[in-house]
């Protein structure tokens, strides 16, 4: 499946992530933040790990973040 583009008229492209591409990014954002997979951060997720810990810029960067990027790889979790 190959990515879609759309012409925003200003002379940007957007470009929309396949499925696996979004995967990755989802998976290299997480490393890069947590230093952990993101299967792992979905998994602590899950298990309630995150449920009361605030988007520390100190502590956990970008962790908000995060949480609404894994709305990309699982919608309706």
């Amino acid at each position: 499946m190959a990515a879609t583009r759309h012409e925003t008229g200003t002379g940007n492209e957007i470009r929309e992530l396949t499925w696996e591409e979004t995967i990755e990014y989802f998976d290299t954002q997480v490393r890069k933040r947590l230093g952990i997979s993101g299967e792992e951060f979905l998994q602590r997720r899950d298990a309630g790990e995150y449920d009361e810990i605030a988007d520390d810029v100190f502590g956990h960067p970008g962790l908000m973040y995060l949480i609404m990027l894994s709305q990309s790889v699982r919608p309706f979790s």
